[in-house]
C-alpha cells in the first residue's frame, strides 16, 4: 500500500516558543538606549521612569509641587456650596477636608441662621475627599464635645479638639460611594459619636494615613500607606461605613443630580399648564400699565409665582431632608 504523505505537520515538527514573564533589567535598557539613541539623554529615561513609578502607584505615591515664596494661591472654598431648603433646612456642600474647613463650616452656618431660623442641617459630603485628618477633627468640633475619642491614623486614638462654638441641631450627613480619606473618616466619626444619621450609600474605605517627605527639589512625595479607625477599634481602610440609611440609586443618577437636584425646575418657572387666577391676572396686568397680557406666558424670571417648595429630585439629598422634616414634625408632636 502506498505511503500518504500528509500535508498537517506533525506535533515534533512544531517549533517550541519560549515564553517568560520576567521583565528585562533596568539598567541593561538603559545602557542599551543611552548607547544606541542619542537624541534620548539619561535625564529624559529618569524622567520617563519617575513619570512611570507616579503613575502605577499613584494610589500610595503622590508628588506635590512646591509653592513659590508670595505665590497666590487660588484654591478654592472648602465649602462649597450652601443653601436653605425649604424654609428651615440647611444646607452645606463640603468639597474637601482641609485646616479652613471647620471655620468655614461655622461661617456659612451662622450666614444662613441670621436670615432664617434653622430647624435642622445637611451636611453634603459626597464626592469630598482630603487627607488631613487633623482638620478632620476641628470640623467634628464643630458638632461633637471636645475630648470625645473618634480616630485612629496610626500614632494612637484621638481625640475631638476644643472648639468654640457648637452646631447644635439635628444634622444629616449624606455619603456615597466617592466619600474618601478624611472626609470618610469625618463622616465615621460624626455616625461613632451619634450626632445625626448618614444617609446615602455604601463607602468604599479608600481611606489611609499618610506621610509627608520633604525632598531637595522642594516638593513633598506624599506616601499612604498606614491603616485608619476609630476609636471603638473598626477599621475603615478598605472596609468603608455602611449608612444608617441606605438610597439604592445608581452612580450615574447621583453624579446628574448631584450639582443639578432640582431636575433644573426653578421656582421662577410656572408648572406646564399653569394658569393664573383672578387676583394674579389682576396683579400682572397692574404692574404691566394696565394693558393686556398672555395668561399663559410665565412671568418674569425674577418673580416668586408659587408658594410651592421645589421638588427635590436628588434621592439621597431628598431622603436626607425628609428625615429633617420628619424629626422637626415628631418634635413638635410630643410638645
Amino acid at each position: 500500500m502506498p505511503h500518504i504523505k500528509s500535508d498537517e505537520p506533525t506535533q515534533a515538527s512544531d517549533p517550541v516558543v519560549a515564553v517568560t514573564t520576567e521583565l528585562p533589567k533596568y539598567d541593561e535598557i538603559v545602557q542599551t538606549i543611552e548607547s544606541k539613541l542619542n537624541t534620548i539623554t539619561i535625564e529624559d529615561l529618569e524622567h520617563a521612569a519617575l513619570q512611570g513609578i507616579l503613575t502605577e502607584f499613584q494610589s500610595s505615591i503622590e508628588l506635590e509641587t512646591p509653592i513659590s515664596p508670595g505665590a497666590p494661591l487660588s484654591q478654592p472654598p472648602s465649602v462649597a456650596k450652601k443653601e436653605i431648603i425649604g424654609k428651615h433646612i440647611g444646607y452645606l456642600r463640603v468639597a474637601e477636608i482641609r485646616p479652613s474647613t471647620a471655620k468655614e463650616t461655622l461661617e456659612a452656618f451662622e450666614s444662613m441662621r441670621v436670615k432664617t431660623a434653622l430647624e435642622g442641617l445637611v451636611l453634603d459630603l459626597r464626592y469630598a475627599g482630603g487627607s488631613d485628618f487633623d482638620a478632620a477633627l476641628k470640623v467634628a468640633s464643630v458638632f461633637v464635645d471636645a475630648a470625645t475619642p473618634l480616630l485612629n491614623w496610626g500614632d494612637g486614638i484621638r481625640s475631638v479638639p476644643q472648639g468654640e462654638t457648637k452646631i447644635a441641631l439635628p444634622v444629616v450627613v449624606l455619603v456615597n460611594e466617592a466619600t474618601t480619606g478624611a472626609a470618610e473618616a469625618l463622616a465615621a466619626g460624626l455616625q461613632l459619636a451619634k450626632v445625626g444619621p448618614l444617609v446615602g450609600r455604601h463607602t468604599t474605605g479608600k481611606v489611609q494615613s499618610i506621610e509627608r517627605v520633604p525632598l531637595s527639589s522642594g516638593h513633598i512625595l506624599v506616601l499612604s500607606s498606614g491603616s485608619v479607625s476609630l476609636a471603638d477599634g473598626a477599621t475603615l481602610t478598605g472596609q468603608g461605613i455602611q449608612p444608617d440609611i441606605g438610597v439604592n440609586v445608581s452612580a450615574a443618577e447621583q453624579a446628574a443630580l448631584f450639582d443639578d437636584p432640582y431636575g433644573r425646575i426653578t421656582s421662577s418657572q410656572s408648572e406646564p399648564g399653569e394658569r393664573m387666577n383672578e387676583a394674579e391676572l389682576m396683579r400682572r396686568q397692574k404692574e404691566n400699565g394696565g394693558a393686556a397680557i398672555d395668561i399663559n406666558a410665565p412671568p418674569l424670571a425674577t418673580e416668586e409665582t408659587s408658594s410651592k417648595p421645589k421638588a427635590i429630585k436628588d434621592p439621597i439629598l431628598a431622603r436626607g431632608v425628609d428625615v429633617l422634616t420628619g424629626w422637626h414634625i415628631f418634635k413638635n408632636l410630643r410638645k
